[in-house]
Order: structure tokens, then sequence, then C-alpha cells
């Protein structure tokens, strides 16, 4: 097993799995490992990663903002990967956090696609939710493109908030400037709390592009 940390956010890699038991109701099992015998931990995804109860191997373990141990969203994990992305500010970027937003921009075609994605998962050799911009991509290969982080937010809500501002402050979906096709309903209220470079950083950045 390796042991990394990133902020207050540990990894355990290849944590050598001997028995799961039953998950119960809120998605709590025991994980009977070799090293630390049993540890208590939550899954935060059923459909990527069916860890059932039997289950025997290697798998990744991660403690959500430093306390809570979580099995990772799907095999892989949280399996160190040389990443892409630039964070333009890294004061406002914070692992831990629930996710970040972000642009992607065709260097050739100066073309661009905005969202968010969340960091309790692979993120770093993530590209986009949209799988016509991944075969743009993939064809072109990623040296054309920049990747870039513009903040994280702690919570989902905020992140949602501001990823649907810069959809619509920039026309994104009546442009062919963008990638986009449709803007995400917001399900969750923006807390809206120490958020205001945040905000002044979306603006700016939409202004620049009108």
């Amino acid at each position: 097993m390796t042991s990394l940390r990133f902020n207050n956010h540990e990894r355990w890699h290849n944590v050598q799995v001997e028995r799961v038991t039953q998950f119960d109701n809120n998605d709590w099992c025991g994980i009977i490992t070799k090293e630390h015998g049993e540890i208590r931990c939550k899954r935060r995804n059923k459909s990527r990663f069916k860890l059932k109860k039997g289950f025997k191997g290697p798998i990744t373990i991660y403690f959500l903002s430093g306390t809570t141990p979580t099995i990772a969203d799907d095999v892989r994990g949280h399996i160190e990967v040389e990443s892409h992305w630039n964070v333009l500010h890294p004061e406002l970027f914070n692992e831990s956090d629930h996710g970040f937003l972000y642009v992607i921009t065709n260097k050739t075609t100066k073309q661009r696609y905005v969202g968010v994605k969340t960091l309790h998962t692979s993120w770093k050799a993530y590209t986009s939710s949209s799988s016509e911009l991944n075969e743009i991509i993939k064809e072109q290969g990623h040296d054309n493109f920049s990747f870039d982080i513009l903040f994280s937010c702690p919570m989902k809500g905020d992140l949602s908030y501001l990823e649907a501002f810069m959809i619509i402050t920039t026309h994104a979906l009546c442009s062919d400037d963008w990638y986009n096709k449709w803007v995400h309903e917001i399900r969750f209220k923006p807390a809206m709390r120490d958020m205001e470079r945040q905000i002044e950083i979306a603006k700016s950045y939409s202004q620049s592009l009108s």
C-alpha cells in the first residue's frame, strides 16, 4: 500500500481487501484489510464501482475532508497521473472542495467549453463532460488545447450556479465559439458565502470574451 497526502486529502492506494461486509442503508460498510484491520468506509457512487459483499483485491481509499474514509468511485480511483490542468488562481483552489469550474480552449479555432468537475473522483486525466469535445481532443491531441481551472468551490450549489452564470453571460449556447450545447438546471441554492472573488473572476472572464 502507498499513502499520499494532498492538503488534508489523504489517499491510500492498493489497499489489500480480504473481505467486505454488507453495506447498510446509509452506504457504510466494513472493509477487512491486511494492514489496518477493519475500516468503516462510506461508498460515494453505487453505479461506477460495484464493491459488493465478499469483494477481495486492491482498492483505493481517500479521506473526505480529511476525516471520512471513502471508497473511490471507480476501479482506477485516485491513481496519480500527470495532470494537464492549469490552475489560474492557486489561492482559490482546494483539492478537498466539492469541485472546480473550468474552461477548455481549442488553441487553433479558439472555441471554448465551460464546465465543472467534482474533485472526489479521478479528475487529473479528465477532459470534459462533452462527448463531442472529447472526440475532438482525441483526434487533435491534448497539446492543441488549454485546460484551465478558474477556481474550486466547497459547495455543489455554488459551483452549479457559477457554471450556469458563465454559460448565460457568455451566450455560449447561441454561439459557435463555444462547444456547450445546454445548461444544467440548478437544483441546489448557492450558499454565496465568501464567493466574492469567484464571482469577480467569472464576470471578468465572461466580459473579456464579449
